[in-house]
């Protein structure tokens, strides 16, 4: 009896057996991929994260455009950066009725344009008030 009269081809089980190798590498190669790209797009994220965080901010104060290279500023730097007494008041300047909040100098506010309130972010300083009837 011949090879074929058994039912084994030994070319045809080599070819298998090649197919199974193939297949085997081809997932652990598609494991890999899907870790890269997962690894991709934790660094991109990182690297915006980055970006937002080291550059400059803009905002204004008494209606005078400037930069800040934090994320955040307080009462205390606004007024430094607008040359204003330290007894000032700091104020952000937000759209719509209703007074305009009062920073205070250890009270920090967010300069990200997607920070509410969302755009640049403005504020005014001024006088303290006066209490009535006190002299």
């Amino acid at each position: 009896m011949g090879e074929l009269d058994q039912g084994k081809d030994p070319l045809l089980e080599q070819a298998v057996e090649h197919l199974k190798h193939a297949e085997a590498d081809l997932a652990r190669a598609r494991e890999a991929e899907t870790r890269t790209e997962h690894e991709i797009k934790e660094a991109a994220e990182e690297i915006t994260r980055a970006e937002r965080h080291n550059r400059p901010h803009e905002l204004i104060v008494n209606r005078k455009p400037y930069t800040w290279p934090k994320d955040k500023i307080d009462g205390r730097e606004i007024k430094a950066l607008a040359g204003s007494p330290a007894d000032w008041v700091v104020n952000q300047i937000v759209d719509g009725p209703g007074e305009d909040p009062e920073v205070a100098n250890d009270q920090f506010v967010e300069l990200a344009l997607d920070a509410e309130p969302k755009g640049v972010k403005r504020f005014i300083t001024r006088k303290p008030k006066t209490s009535p009837g006190v002299r």
